[in-house]
Order: C-alpha cells, then sequence, then structure tokens
C-alpha cells in the first residue's frame, strides 16, 4: 500500500508540475525552475543534478551565480528572493558561466576550521567530530563541551539483555565511537566549505559523514552515509542502535517540535502516561531560550532524544507497564541525539 500510494504520489505530482512549466515563461533554452512553498519571500540554498558548465542566471538582476559542486556530484547556488508560495526561472547559461566559476574562494585557511559570515566551526583533524560551533552574531558557544559525547559524533550500543530476579529488566551496554577516522577533509568552494570524515566503526562496514557551512547563510546542512555491517548478537538477547550525538549549549532552554496535527512542548504539555523516551518528530525540534537557540530539521531518521540517548526497547521478556519511560522531568541539558536506527523491537508494534 505505501508503495502503490507514493506511485499515485509521483504520477499526480508529475502531472501538475509539467503542465504548470508549460505556462510558464522562459528565457533562455535552458531553464531551472526553483518553487518555494512558503507564504513569505525565501533566499536559500538550491541542490539539484546540473551538467558541469552551467551556470543559472537571476532574472532580476541578470547575473550569473556562483555554483559549487559537492562531493555527490549535486550542484548548489542560492536563489535569493524566491517568491512567497511562487517560483523563479533561472535560465542555464554555458557562456557565462567561466564567469562564476566553482574555484575556491579565500576564507580562512586555519587549519580545522571552517568559517561563513554568521558561524566558525572547529573540528578534530582525528575524529572529525565538532569541537566548537561558534555563532558570530550573537558571539556565543553552541556546542556543550562538557558533554560525554562530541558534537556530531557516530554513537552505537551494544546491548545484552541479563534479566535478574529482582529486575528483569537488566542489562549491559556497550557503546562505542569511531575512535580514529581514515580521512579528515575540507573543500572550500564559493557557496561553502564542505567537512567530509570517512572511516569505520563498530556497527557499520564505512561510514561518511559531511558538514556543508554555507557562505551567506545562517544554516549548515549535516550528512550522514554507512555501510551498515550485519549484526552480531543473538536474537531476543542482544540489541543494538545507532545515535548521532548533538550536545548543544543552550541556557535556560525550551524544546519545542512538530508533531502530525501541532508543535508542542515535550514533558509539559503531554498527557499524563505518555512515552518521553524518545519522540518521532514530523519537521523540526527547536531549543531556544529568549535570546538565542538552534532548529534542527533531519530529512530522514525522525527519531530524537533529549538530554541522553534512551533505547527504549521492547522486549518480548519485558514487563508491560515498563515498555516505555514515561518521566517527565525536564531534561537538564539541551543535549540532543538523533536514533537513527535500531533493532530494539522484538515485537510487532506500529
Amino acid at each position: 500500500m505505501v508503495t502503490e500510494a507514493a506511485g499515485y504520489q509521483q504520477q499526480v505530482f508529475t502531472n501538475v508540475s509539467q503542465r504548470l512549466s508549460d505556462v510558464i515563461t522562459r528565457a533562455g533554452e535552458k531553464n531551472l525552475i526553483v518553487f518555494n512553498p512558503l507564504p513569505y519571500p525565501r533566499t536559500d540554498i538550491v541542490r539539484v543534478e546540473m551538467p558541469a558548465g552551467l551556470a543559472p542566471v537571476d532574472p532580476a538582476t541578470d547575473v550569473a551565480l556562483a555554483v559549487q559542486r559537492l562531493p555527490d556530484g549535486s550542484a548548489v547556488f542560492v536563489a535569493k528572493n524566491v517568491p512567497a508560495t511562487g517560483y523563479k526561472v533561472f535560465s542555464l547559461s554555458v557562456e557565462r558561466a567561466s564567469a562564476r566559476s566553482e574555484r575556491p574562494e579565500g576564507r580562512s585557511t586555519k587549519e580545522n576550521v571552517i568559517e561563513s559570515r554568521f558561524y566558525r566551526i572547529a573540528f578534530s583533524p582525528v575524529t572529525g567530530v565538532i569541537t566548537r560551533l561558534f555563532d558570530k552574531t550573537l558571539g556565543v558557544e553552541l556546542v556543550d563541551t562538557n558533554a560525554p559525547h562530541a558534537f556530531n559524533e557516530y554513537l552505537y550500543e551494544f546491548r545484552a539483555n541479563k534479566p535478574r530476579k529482582d529486575d528483569p529488566n537488566f542489562h549491559d551496554s556497550v557503546w562505542s565511537r569511531m575512535e580514529k577516522a581514515n580521512s579528515v577533509s575540507v573543500s572550500r568552494g564559493p557557496v561553502a566549505d564542505v567537512l567530509t570524515v570517512t572511516g569505520q566503526a563498530n556497527g557499520v562496514r564505512e561510514l561518511r559523514q559531511t558538514l556543508i557551512l554555507y557562505r551567506d547563510l545562517s544554516r549548515m546542512d549535516f550528512g550522514l552515509w554507512m555501510d551498515k555491517a550485519p549484526f552480531q548478537g543473538t536474537f531476543g538477547v542482544n540489541h543494538e542502535a545507532v545515535y548521532v550525538a548533538l550536545p548543544f549549549a543552550i541556557p535556560d532552554f525550551t524544546i519545542h517540535h512538530a508533531l502530525p496535527g501541532g508543535v508542542l512542548e515535550p514533558y509539559r504539555q503531554q498527557f499524563e502516561g505518555s512515552a518521553t523516551g524518545h519522540y518521532a518528530i514530523q519537521d523540526f525540534t527547536d531549543l531556544s531560550n529568549g535570546r538565542h537557540g538552534v532548529t534542527v530539521s533531519p530529512l530522514e531518521g525522525s527519531l530524537v532524544c533529549y538530554g541522553s540517548p534512551i533505547s527504549s526497547p521492547v522486549a518480548l521478556w519485558h514487563h508491560r507497564e515498563e515498555l516505555f519511560p514515561r518521566d517527565r522531568t525536564y531534561p537538564k541539558t539541551s543535549r540532543l541525539y538523533l536514533y537513527l536506527l535500531n533493532n530494539m523491537f522484538d515485537v510487532n508494534i506500529a
């Protein structure tokens, strides 16, 4: 049913896109149409598969825009002032592509540092984890350097169930991380600096992480690619989970995240008895105070934990009333964990 629904959705999208493009006036032989579904004008990054040697030309200024090729082969550029619930047509010019080449431009070349107009980020040359994330506009450090896990660190949990008479849910967990990366590299271009980290760790055959820091946008994109290794444990006895740690330093914070149907503050606005171990957010989670904050919007892997990683296994031997944590005590820290995958559930649940 999921595949069938996705097929119908794609068919409708293709038909509507074609009908809409047929009535749009285009200036060049080759064009790129950028849609903005939001109810306000938008300046943001465009990521697209585009042949090398082409440059989008902004129709408002008749200026060829800077284009940068990312490690995955896609191209990025900044589209400015795309109308609310509207579109902007960029003609793709071959002749003008050389005027805005993909060569790196001069910015901070300090070792183990990438920098934009808005942020200065320091990273470990050994593991590639983020050691500092400084907001230059606000003058605040956003990384909790006292956290037990580093920022943007891959975490793997291998769990062994060892039920006892006094505690049927007793278990041991062994946590591991990537101790040393195979490579840590930075490519610097006219649109963004890109940090790429590759290596091996428990739970995966190969691991690749990227951080894209855009030069003129108050935004950064994190990426994680894994070649998952076969599970090495015994069904019903062992379990595994993968997280990425994002320990932010936001004092006096409150949390608000999007769920189907609305935005709420977890813990404080939950029904009594509802689970608090992890949350399946829809679009974003925001940790902020009256002065500043951060918003994280995962495209995939929407499970998040606040304060610490919480596996919340659902095992056949569990006492039913203890399936999930229900403690509504607000987290003491603004540490966020992306709960990417697990095999913690021995039962068939939705």
